[in-house]
């Protein structure tokens, strides 16, 4: 319990309010294991490098809070998700491309992707949906992707046409779950350029984020 000081006759009478949390009284600690291998390479006397290291992380029994019915007296249920496999790469490329004594012009390009994947869900779970609503959901099940996202797709017809109610004029819509995206860039880039100038100097960065998929909150909003 936490108490209250307005509750439940204002600010005379102090009282206390169930807390709306639980937890697995089974609750395992959080353990990672990971695997990395790379290479580090130079050319002409450091004047040209690459970086490029590949990965892959275990983490089993993450602390997650789940949401549940508030029927149960509890709106969070905080449990191990099981196992999560994370792999991803990560190249970086740098060169001097001009090394004069008064200018110099260094240039670095850096590129990373990222994947992880359910492997195992708790056995009291099935699935865990984060920020549901009448557009999308975030939801994590076995065997899906991190940040896969679900929704109510269009009705359609066998030629693929989207089917129009005639009395609404609004496509029809499915009226159970698919997954249709994820949240997450395909990878992400940048690119950094260094300008010196007898001992002026200039940075400029440049970012790519490829991918990914959003909801529109607006939507959601106008259907309400």
């Amino acid at each position: 319990y936490s108490p209250n000081s307005n509750f439940p006759f204002g600010n005379s009478v102090p009282g206390y309010n169930r807390r709306t949390f639980t937890a697995n009284p089974e609750l395992q600690p959080e353990r990672t294991s990971s695997f990395e291998v790379g290479t580090e390479l130079r050319f002409m006397k450091n004047r040209f490098m690459l970086d490029a290291t590949y990965f892959t992380m275990d983490s089993k029994n993450q602390i997650v809070e789940a949401p549940v019915s508030n029927v149960s007296g509890y709106s969070t249920y905080y449990t191990n998700i099981g196992l999560i496999r994370n792999q991803g790469i990560e190249i970086l490329a740098t060169a001097k491309i001009i090394d004069h004594k008064d200018f110099q012009w260094n240039a670095s390009v850096n590129w990373s992707k990222l994947r992880g994947k359910v492997i195992e869900m708790p056995k009291e779970l099935t699935e865990i949906s984060y920020y549901d609503n009448t557009v999308g959901t975030l939801k994590v099940k076995q065997g899906s992707r991190i940040g896969d996202l679900w929704g109510y797709d269009y009705l359609r017809a066998p030629d693929g046409q989207v089917l129009v109610n005639a009395s609404t004029g609004f496509p029809e819509t499915s009226k159970t779950l698919t997954q249709y995206g994820n949240a997450l860039p395909d990878w992400i880039g940048g690119l950094t350029n260094n300008f010196s100038y007898k001992g002026f100097s200039l940075s400029a960065l440049l970012e790519w984020r490829h991918g990914g998929d959003v909801i529109d909150l607006g939507e959601r909003n106008a259907l309400r």
